[in-house]
This record gives C-alpha cells, sequence and structure tokens, in this order.
C-alpha cells in the first residue's frame, strides 16, 4: 500500500465525508496512517459513528501539511540535503551543465557549510540572473560561452571559457 510520500488530494471530494476506512483506501494509505493524522489533528466531525471526515476540511488539512514541509531556495541558492536547507553553493564550485531538454539547465556546487555536492535544474533563460546572484558582479567561471542554447556551449572538462554578462546583455564585453 501507498509508497507515495504526498497523498493524492485530487482523490477527495469536498462535498462529501468520509470514514478513516474510507479516506485510507481512496489515499492508499493505512488505516493506522489516517487514525494518526487524526491524532495529529485532522478534524472529525462531532458526534458521528463512525468517525467522519469532511472531505474539504480533509483536502484543506493535508494541503497545508504538505506545503509547511516546503522550503523554496531563492534565486542565489540550492537545496543541501544533508543540511535540509537551502543554502548558498560555494562560487568557485558552480558549474552549469545542459540537459537533454533545451530550456533547462543543470546548476552544481558544494554547500558552503557542509561541502555536500547540491545540483537544482533552473530555466536555461534566467541562467545569467542566477549566476550573477550566486557569484556576484565578477565573471563567473562556468562552462558557458555566451550561448542560451545549452547544446552550443562546450563540455565540462574543455575548460574553456568564462561568461560575460555584458555580453549576453547587448553589451560590449568580450567572451574568454
Amino acid at each position: 500500500m501507498g509508497n507515495k510520500r504526498k497523498p493524492n488530494v485530487s482523490l477527495i471530494q469536498t462535498s462529501r465525508s468520509y470514514t478513516i476506512r474510507e479516506v485510507a483506501e481512496r489515499l492508499d494509505r493505512q488505516v493506522e496512517t489516517v487514525r494518526t493524522w487524526v491524532q495529529e489533528g485532522l478534524p472529525v466531525l462531532p458526534g458521528t459513528t463512525p468517525r467522519l471526515i469532511d472531505g474539504a476540511e480533509l483536502k484543506e488539512w493535508l494541503k497545508a501539511r504538505q506545503a509547511k514541509r516546503k522550503k523554496p531556495c531563492g534565486t542565489d541558492k540550492l537545496y543541501c540535503c544533508k543540511c535540509c536547507e537551502p543554502r548558498s553553493p560555494d562560487p568557485a564550485t558552480v558549474k552549469t551543465e545542459p540537459t537533454a531538454m533545451v530550456a533547462t539547465t543543470l546548476i552544481k556546487g558544494k554547500c558552503q557549510v557542509c561541502g555536500t555536492s547540491m545540483h537544482q535544474a533552473r530555466k536555461t533563460a534566467d541562467l545569467p540572473e542566477i549566476l550573477r546572484e550566486m557569484m556576484g558582479k565578477a565573471k563567473a567561471d562556468s562552462n558557458l560561452t555566451g550561448y542560451c542554447d545549452p547544446r552550443a556551449n562546450p563540455p565540462l572538462w574543455s575548460g574553456q571559457g568564462a561568461f560575460d554578462f555584458e555580453q549576453y546583455e547587448g553589451g560590449s564585453g568580450s567572451v574568454h
């Protein structure tokens, strides 16, 4: 039963009430899990036997529970799995890597606090702004050569070039 971490709240109908067993079946969870949710604060309709749970309240409670676990990263941060927090990568370790999808680029770096490798896929169009915030206005040592299409960039091991923000934005800078 239920190996997914997040229950699919779209399976809950807001206009009906559910027993604990029905909630467990609908969300593919164990009955004991739903009973634990009730102990953690899932609202139950008072004076009902068997205990009934309002669909709208169940959906709202599950969404709030999922939102509480989220830790959104700013544009200058990557998520560190060891620290369990969004952290700024060490600017000397930041690298970019093209992905199979043209619209995204993988940003890699090491956590400044614990040194763990971090990576995150971001929109290729936002890359100059993200790198500028991660490494300051200084020219970033990355595998970019000024092109927005990651397929046109040299591979990471080639050691070529640094990204020139002025040239990308239409300035008169040059690509090294």
